[in-house]
């Protein structure tokens, strides 16, 4: 998926196509802590003034949502499952993490992982979260997200075999996962 993600858009497509994925470029700025990628059905006149309208006037027409943190915050996304049509893609971002909210993070996440690949478990990431908090003093503030730009995307298919696709160890999923519920808890 990452290959897709970071890969040219042109020698990808073929392959995008055949999957029912659409690869969509957010131009997230590179220092970005965190963003949201929201894939709405059909057409939108305008954007929304806040990621919160978004969500509240458009829920039905939500399809699937991104969010995306750290080092994969200002990389493309692929939606996957995505019918063939027409569809807007909306994007909203924080701002760079402070070194506070990174130090936090780094230390959540070594002292989720302290007792090695294992599987996701809420209530021990919540744990990690709570111990980080109280060994560094650091209280997370609220995530101010900017106001989502949107624009216009189509998905369409094609017949095929399905592509091969290299897929990540069991415990980088969960690490990339953990750390992704992390950013969430921290909000």
């Amino acid at each position: 998926m990452r290959e897709l993600a970071r890969g040219d858009a042109a020698s990808v497509a073929e392959r995008l196509a055949a999957e029912r994925w659409l690869r969509v470029d957010g131009a997230v700025p590179a220092d970005a802590n965190q963003s949201r990628h929201v894939l709405l059905a059909g057409e939108l006149a305008e954007a929304p003034a806040t990621y919160a309208a978004l969500k509240q006037d458009f829920s039905d027409r939500v399809k699937q949502e991104i969010l995306l943190g750290g080092e994969d915050a200002a990389r493309p996304v692929v939606f996957r499952d995505v019918a063939e049509g027409i569809y807007t893609v909306c994007v909203s971002v924080t701002g760079p993490a402070s070194a506070e909210e990174r130090a936090l993070v780094e230390r959540a996440m070594a002292i989720y992982e302290a007792d090695g690949p294992q599987p996701l478990n809420g209530e021990k990431l919540q744990a990690a979260v709570d111990a980080a908090q109280a060994e560094t003093g650091i209280k997370p503030k609220r995530t101010d997200w900017d106001p989502p730009r949107c624009g216009a995307a189509a998905s369409r298919s094609t017949h095929g075999p399905r592509a091969a696709s290299r897929r990540l160890s069991r415990h980088e999923r969960r690490s990339r996962w953990a750390a992704t519920c992390l950013q969430r808890h921290l909000r």
